[in-house]
Parts: C-alpha cells; structure tokens; sequence
C-alpha cells in the first residue's frame, strides 16, 4: 500500500488521469491483503460469545478512521490547495509504514514465544 501512494506522490501533476491507474491498484491492492486478514484474526481473537461486540467494535473504528481521514483530506486541501494532496498522501504512507513495522516486531515476538 505503501508503495502505490509513494508512486502516486512521484508522477507529475501535468500528465494522463490515465497514469494514476496503476499506482492506485498497487495502493488498493496492499490494502485489500492487509484488511482481509486483519480483520479475521481480530474476529477469531475473541470468544464466540463476544463476536458481535468485536464486529461492532470494528465497525466503530473502521468509521472513525474514515471520519479523521476526510477531516485530514479537507484541512490538507485548506492549508495549501496545491500541494494539499501531497501532505495527505505522505501522512499516510508514513502511517502505513509505521504500522508495517509494528506488525514486523509483532510477528517477530510471536516467532520468539513459539520457539520456546
């Protein structure tokens, strides 16, 4: 994901909308194998008994993180409506980068406690 908002940020303002395609996939793509997992390893987490809170509580965050997101969009395109989409596009990819990497110390301290 990642690497597809960092394409997006490298083409050129003066090109084809056509161009945009392919580093919208990759982005689209990243998120599409990163939410899918996420979210059943979240839900199989927790008893089946409490399921539907976690089902809720997902929902909740899921729209809060979409609330923020557009609130960010609006106050980027407010400070500088020319490169606006360049702050928001950076904000995230650091924000993806990030949470690769506290997935990668995640996995890694479960590869640890397994050993043992």
């Amino acid at each position: 994901m990642a690497i597809g908002i960092i394409a997006l940020m490298a083409l050129p303002a003066d090109i084809s909308l056509w161009y945009y395609v392919a580093p919208m996939f990759v982005a689209g793509m990243g998120f599409g194998f990163f939410q899918t997992p996420n979210n059943r390893a979240m839900l199989l987490s927790t008893p089946l008994k409490r399921s539907g809170a976690t089902g809720g509580v997902q929902a909740t965050t899921r729209l809060f993180g979409q609330g923020i997101g557009a609130a960010c969009v609006a106050i980027s395109f407010h400070v500088d409506q020319v490169r606006g989409p360049m702050y928001v596009m950076g904000f995230a990819s650091s924000l993806v980068i990030i949470a690769v990497i506290i997935n990668l110390f995640r996995y890694i301290k479960g590869l640890d406690t397994d050993a043992c």
